[in-house]
C-alpha cells in the first residue's frame, strides 16, 4: 500500500503544480476556457486528496466489526470526491461559460503571445 500512497502523493503534487500554472495562464490571457481548466485541475487535485484519505483509512486491519477489512473504503472516498468535485466544477464552468456567451466577453489576446513565448 506504500506504493499507492507514493503514487497518490506524486499525482497530488503534479496536479497542484498544473493548477497553479493554469492559474498563471488565466491571469495572462483572461480566457474563460482556461478558467474552466483551473476548475478541472482543482477537482483532480481534490480527488487525489480523497484518494490519500481513502488509502489511509483503507490500510486499517480487519477486526471484529469488519471481518474483511477496510480495503474498499478507498473506493468509497474516491467516488464521493469525484461526484462532488465534478458537480461543483461543472456547475461553475457552465455558469462562467454562459456568462461569457451572453455577456460577449472576449479573451485578452495580447497576453497569449507572451505566455506562449515564455512556455515554448
Amino acid at each position: 500500500m506504500a506504493e499507492s500512497k507514493s503514487v497518490a502523493i506524486a499525482a497530488l503534487i503534479a496536479n497542484g503544480t498544473i493548477a497553479m500554472l493554469k492559474l498563471v495562464a488565466y491571469f495572462l490571457t483572461g480566457s474563460p476556457a482556461m478558467l474552466a481548466e483551473i476548475y478541472h485541475s482543482i477537482a483532480t487535485t481534490g480527488n487525489r486528496v480523497s484518494s490519500l484519505v481513502g488509502i489511509h483509512y483503507g490500510d486499517r486491519e480487519a477486526g471484529r466489526e469488519r471481518s474483511f477489512g477496510y480495503g474498499t473504503t478507498r473506493f468509497y472516498y474516491s467516488l464521493i470526491a469525484a461526484v462532488l468535485l465534478f458537480a461543483v466544477a461543472g456547475v461553475e464552468s457552465a455558469q462562467r461559460g454562459y456568462s461569457a456567451l451572453v455577456g460577449g466577453e472576449t479573451a485578452a489576446a495580447d497576453g497569449v503571445a507572451s505566455f506562449l513565448g515564455v512556455t515554448f
